[in-house]
């Protein structure tokens, strides 16, 4: 139950940006901007932080979506994994980082996660007397700042989501062209029924154009370690169709998707004993 909240807490940052736990205050992520150092101009970095009022989705929401339970039941999860989590004033999250009493320390994952596109502090070379020097200055910090730009903007638009179609072998009907000369034959594969068998469209949820709510079962800093996540859970239910998507600066694996939010909680209802933290991301457009 733990391992399932903590899980919860980090994919929520992930996709909101912010979670607040109850009668504690809310995480949040902040991003220090780009600084130049002596010889270096330092890239900016993303780490959690804590607030006492900050407003933002609630876990104990996130439960009971998440576990189809009502609110009730939700807040008694909640408290029960905070007895387990806290000791006086150091709240522990395992993958996330430590509460200690209003500061907090970002574990190193979450760092990864958040920075894994970060680009590389530069090092800038002076030369006494140059002239130059400064021309260098510049360009390194237009290199940074530009930098900076693409990855805060990368950051905000988590309702951006590309497919990345996972590698799934699909089985291809092949359409036989009859030659238009040869009117015998082609009368030949009309009369024979029972050569010809049509076979009902298989509909798989990655094909429609109208999804607007999907079910993550996780989310992962590599494209691979998604894709590795994929073959994991085709090996064990091959019924499933996954998709990867692009989800602020992680990659998330959807097993389903639908444009009636009822449909992805009755799907969750079916698999929840498969996938313990499965949560449905939608989109703020469509919210």
């Amino acid at each position: 139950m733990v391992e399932a909240v903590n899980g919860l807490i980090f994919n929520t940052l992930i996709a909101e940006r912010a979670v607040n736990l109850p009668t504690i205050g809310t995480l949040y992520i902040e991003r220090t901007a780009a600084t130049t150092d002596g010889k270096r101009a330092i890239a900016p970095r993303y780490a959690v932080s804590f607030s006492s009022h900050l407003e933002a989705v609630s876990i104990v929401d996130v439960i009971a979506r998440t576990a189809s339970v009502d609110t009730a039941t939700a807040n008694d999860i909640f408290e029960r994994w905070t007895a387990k989590v806290k000791d006086c004033n150091v709240l522990q999250i395992s993958g996330v980082g430590v509460l200690k009493d209003k500061t907090f320390i970002t574990d190193n994952e979450l760092l990864n996660a958040l920075n894994n596109n970060q680009i590389t502090n530069l090092e800038i070379t002076r030369k006494q007397g140059s002239a130059m020097r400064w021309i260098v200055v510049l360009v390194a910090l237009v290199v940074v700042l530009v930098g900076s730009a693409y990855l805060y903007f990368s950051m905000q638009c988590e309702d951006e989501i590309v497919d990345v179609p996972c590698t799934v072998q699909e089985v291809v009907t092949e359409k036989v062209v009859v030659p238009e000369d040869n009117i015998e034959e082609e009368v030949i594969v009309i009369e024979e029924p029972e050569v010809i068998i049509e076979e009902p469209a298989v509909e798989v949820w990655t094909e429609a154009k109208d999804i607007r709510h999907r079910v993550i079962v996780g989310s992962y800093s590599t494209r691979e370690n998604a894709e590795r996540a994929i073959r994991d859970i085709k090996r064990r239910k091959p019924e499933l169709t996954c998709s990867v998507y692009v989800l602020g600066s992680m990659y998330a694996v959807a097993i389903y998707g639908s444009a009636d939010n009822a449909d992805c909680e009755e799907f969750m209802r079916e698999y929840k004993n498969d996938f313990a933290q499965m949560w449905i991301h939608t989109p703020k457009r469509y919210r």
